[in-house]
Parts: structure tokens; sequence; C-alpha cells
């Protein structure tokens, strides 16, 4: 009976050890520590009125999205224990696009009880927007992209563009996901500045999940936009055109096999027929390309193209090689095993006239006729 109470006692005071270590965290969750900082444009000024979100970078999550006054600074309250990153940007509402491009600390501030967090000062950029419709299909599977990027580049580095803060990837990056959700299809690229975009989709291919890049094609033209201007860009055309590139090398390679096929001495008339079908099939699908029909009809006509070239191609040229592979192994033993079988039956018919020969000189010299008998 006393083991037992003693038994109740240990756990009580667990119990109690555990309440009072979960009221320490969560009052500990509950101290708030002040962070401040300041947003300026590209040439040192403060800028009012820009969106200023904080990031709680321990559960990846927003936490506060606020204002600058006329300084240009910004204050807030932050829970202690976390990490934060802070991202900025200015939208002037009497403009169609984004004003001022999304800007990212570049480092991590960590929040801890009686230090206020004082954030360096962000640099924003001057801005304008392109926002993407359509869609990108790709031949191999048929299918549209599941995500992509787009990256903005410098025409002269090649490389993305570096100014102060500027966040240069959008659409599927941490600008849609952390800055603005409602910007799914929005890329917003520096004002008054010549830049390329390029292209990064993640897409179903034949077998694995692959990335493809290409660059968008503005008319020949690098893209350059006023502040605060907005335009749209169809992405589905480019694609396209990329699926085209692919399938056009597919048929080239195809026709690599067939000419190689061909001097080895293969009679690959119907391989060429095949091939002159799926130029046919490119030609149309380039066609339908120009007068901007993406529909299934297009889709389809290019797609049979490259399953032609691709598959269809291949696997028969490859068949041909494997049975001639075959043939090759397989004609040296059967010479030999003819050879061997004649050489026998030839070595048979000899013993068996020898034996007959043999045969008629034993009976020759036998006995065995016997003389009549007179009476």
């Amino acid at each position: 009976m006393k083991h037992n109470r003693v038994e109740l006692g240990v756990v009580a005071l667990a119990l109690v050890l555990l309440i009072g270590i979960a009221n320490g965290v969560q009052a500990f969750g509950q101290i708030k520590t002040p962070m401040e900082g300041v947003i300026l444009d590209e040439n040192g000024a403060p800028l009012k009125g820009a969106t200023v979100v904080v990031m709680d970078w321990t559960y990846t999550r927003p936490v506060a999205k606020v204002h600058t006054d006329e300084n240009g600074v910004y204050r807030l309250m932050v829970t202690v224990g976390r990490d934060y990153k802070v991202y900025a940007y200015k939208d002037d509402p009497s403009t169609p696009g984004i004003d001022y491009a999304p800007a990212a600390s570049s480092k991590l501030y960590s929040a801890v009880p009686e230090h206020g967090i004082k954030v360096d000062p962000l640099r924003l950029v001057r801005a304008a927007s392109v926002n993407f419709t359509g869609s990108i299909w790709y031949v191999k599977s048929g299918k549209t992209a599941t995500s992509f990027r787009v990256t903005v580049v410098d025409p002269e580095t090649e490389k993305p563009i570096r100014m102060f803060e500027y966040i240069n990837e959008y659409v599927s990056s941490e600008v849609t996901w952390f800055v603005n959700r409602s910007w799914k299809s929005l890329v917003i690229i520096p004002a008054n500045k010549p830049v390329d975009l390029i292209v990064t989709a993640r897409v179903y291919g034949e077998e694995t999940m692959e990335e493809i890049t290409f660059k968008l094609d503005n008319d020949g033209k690098h893209f350059v936009l006023g502040q605060g201007q907005y335009i749209e860009y169809d992405i589905s055309k480019i694609a396209f055109e990329t699926s085209l590139d692919i399938t056009e090398a597919a048929i080239n390679e195809g026709w690599d096999l067939v000419y190689k096929a061909q001097s080895l001495g293969f009679y690959v008339a119907a391989q060429q027929d095949e091939l002159k079908d799926a130029q046919r099939l490119m030609e149309e699908a380039r066609a339908r390309i120009e007068r901007l029909d993406f529909g299934v009809a297009t889709q389809t006509i290019m797609r049979k193209a490259y399953e032609i070239a691709s598959k269809g191609i291949v696997y028969e040229i490859k068949e041909m090689e494997s049975v001639a592979s075959l043939g090759a192994i397989i004609l040296p033993f059967f010479l030999a095993s003819f050879a061997v079988t004649m050489a026998f039956f030839f070595f048979e018919e000899d013993k068996k006239k020898n034996i007959f020969k043999v045969g008629e000189v034993f009976v020759k010299a036998m006995p065995w006729k016997r003389e009549p008998v007179t009476k």
C-alpha cells in the first residue's frame, strides 16, 4: 500500500513538472520584441507606402503585413524564439503594374527576449509587370507542364539580374509562395532596362519528370517596359515551338538511322515513307501554330509525328539490326553443321561400298554352289 502511494506521488510530481514546462514554453512563445527597418528606392530615398511582409521562417508562414510611413520606416512586434525574413514591394493603384519590384532580406533575423531587431535597409528597384497566359505543352508526353519558373536575365551577361536585393525568379518561386499569392503568373522586371526572360518548366517525360528551358521571344527584341507598365504574354506559342524543335530533331535522327541502315544493305523504303509522313505532319502542326491554333488537333498531329520518328523508326531499325546480328551468329554454325553432315554422309556411302565389295568377294569364295546329281 505504501509502495503504491510512492508511485502515485512520483506520477503527480511528473505531471506538475510537465505542466510547468508547457506553461513556460507557452509564456516564452508569447513574449514579443520590436522589429524595425526602412525601405528605400534605388537612389536611397525613403519609400512611403511600401508593403512589408514578414515571414516566420521557423514555421515558413507569413506573420505580418505592414506599410512604411512617410520616412520609409516600418515597425511591428514579433514573437521571440523564431527566425524571420523580410520582403517588401510597392504598388501604386493608379498604374496597371507593380511599381517597385519585390526585394528580400539577405539574411534571417532571430528574435530573442529584450533585444529588438534592426533590419538592414531594403532597396527597391522601379518595376514593370509581365503576366503570363496560356500553358506549356510537351510533345514527349502529350501533357502540360506541372509547374514553371521564370528567371529575369541580363542580356549582356546572360546571367540573372543582380540589383540590390531584387528577386529575379517568379511564378513558382518564393515571391508567389510568401509575398503575394495572387501573383501566380506574374513576373516583375526592372523598369526601363532591357531584360530577357528564361522559362524553366517541369514536365512529364516519356518515363520520368524532366525540365525544359527556353527563352521567350519578344519579336526578336529584349523586354523593355516603363515603370508601372503591364503587358500579357501568351506562353503557349513559344512552348509549342519548343516541342516543334524536339520533333524536328527526332525526325532528323530518324533519317540518320535510316541512311546508316541503308548503307549496311538493309531495305528501308517503308521507313523512308514513314519519315516523310512524319515530316508532313510536323509541317501541318507548324502551320497550325502560326495560326495560334494550340488545340487538341494540333497536339495530336505533332505527337504522331514525334512518335513515328522517335519510337516507330527507332524500333524498326533496331529490329532489323537484331535480326541481322542473330543471323550472323547462327549462319556460321549452320554452315559448319551442314559441312559435317555432308562429310559424314559421303563417308558412310564409301563405307557401304567397301562393305558391299568385301561381301561380294566373300560370297564368290564360298562353295555355296552344288553340282547337279546325275542319276
